[in-house]
């Protein structure tokens, strides 16, 4: 009698991601993508996010919305839409209404805090499906589907 082997966890591919967060945030965020296969760097503030940004290469940039510097990103992708990684915005509820209508189709999202990581790893694939293509998306139950541009 042969035993399938478990349903493995969502997993990245190895893409590189900047978490720019508070610290608690930021760890609970940062632990969640590396467990799932992502390459992970971190900044504390809005500044050093940039910084970072600016000397080295992402593919998605996760960024606090409650930073003081949370606009500069998305104002710096209005002037150079392709030039800049996908853009995932964690907020509260009280700031959707400044938020959502900032954000530019299929390059920018957000969760809600507090943080459901089963809902953060959903949001990463999806902003990452331009960038690498179709990706696999796993329900609770651990049965996948591919999402792929169509679905979206």
């Amino acid at each position: 009698m042969s035993v399938s082997p478990p349903v493995s966890p969502p997993r990245g591919d190895g893409q590189q991601v900047l978490v720019v967060a508070d610290p608690a945030d930021s760890e609970l965020v940062s632990t969640a993508l590396e467990l799932a296969g992502y390459r992970v760097g971190t900044a504390g503030s809005g500044a050093e996010g940039m910084v970072r940004l600016d000397s080295q290469r992402f593919d998605l940039l996760v960024w606090d919305a409650a930073l003081r510097e949370n606009a500069y990103p998305a104002r710096r992708r209005r002037a150079a839409p392709a030039d800049g990684p996908p853009l995932l915005f964690l907020a509260t509820c009280d700031a959707l209404p400044r938020l959502v209508p900032e954000l530019a189709a299929e390059q920018e999202d957000y969760v809600t805090k507090p943080l459901r990581i089963a809902e953060l790893l959903a949001r990463v694939a999806v902003l990452l499906v331009d960038r690498e293509g179709p990706a696999l998306i796993h329900t609770r139950r651990g049965f996948g589907y591919w999402l792929g541009r169509a679905d979206l």
